[in-house]
């Protein structure tokens, strides 16, 4: 997990994430923060994964040349049908749409990694369950940043200022409140206002 936090791009991006969802779950890091991660107990970690995990509250994937529906039945039979009643994880692990903010918020992430500098900015859109906004949002982020020839590029790129996008740029639809970022990496701190 350490060697995950000295790309800077995964730092960025990482706050990024934690700072525009401030209120629950996004405001951490998923896979525990490395520096944190040894002071946890196993105690702890087992009460955790008891207190969150369950069932109910997760997702099967499932691929393969191979018949579903006796496959279906042995993780019924083997895993599911031991499990008792999910109802209260669903109401422990539920995540709430974010509150929406009055104002803009600036947070600097200081990187000892590069000399240049990278910036985003981002606003939370629709809730993910909006399946037409989603869509319509992907579309849009396609015409936005998603190819050589999309409006952002050919515009903001080739003005100079930085060299490339930042990490994390585009649409989002992987969290409650979806999000759409846009940024630029490899510039000089003066050229954040421009």
């Amino acid at each position: 997990m350490k060697a995950a936090f000295l790309e800077s791009s995964t730092l960025f991006s990482n706050a990024l994430l934690n700072n525009l969802l401030p209120s629950h779950t996004y405001a951490y890091v998923s896979g525990g923060d490395p520096s944190v991660i040894p002071t946890l107990t196993y105690d702890e970690l087992r009460d955790f994964h008891k207190k969150y995990y369950h069932p109910s509250n997760c997702r099967m994937f499932s691929y393969g040349s191979f018949p579903l529906i006796s496959t279906l039945k042995f993780l019924n039979k083997e895993y599911l049908s031991e499990v008792p009643d999910g109802s209260d994880y669903a109401a422990l692990s539920k995540v709430p749409s974010e509150v929406r903010w009055d104002s803009e918020r600036k947070k600097s992430i200081p990187c000892k990694t590069e000399q240049s500098s990278t910036i985003a900015v981002a606003s939370l859109c629709n809730d993910i369950r909006s399946v037409h906004e989603t869509f319509a949002m992907s579309i849009l982020n396609e015409l936005l940043v998603g190819s050589k020839d999309s409006a952002f590029r050919t515009e903001i790129l080739k003005s100079g200022i930085g060299t490339g996008y930042a990490p994390g740029t585009g649409y989002d639809a992987q969290t409650r409140d979806t999000f759409f970022s846009f940024g630029l990496s490899g510039l000089d701190p003066s050229d954040f206002d421009r």
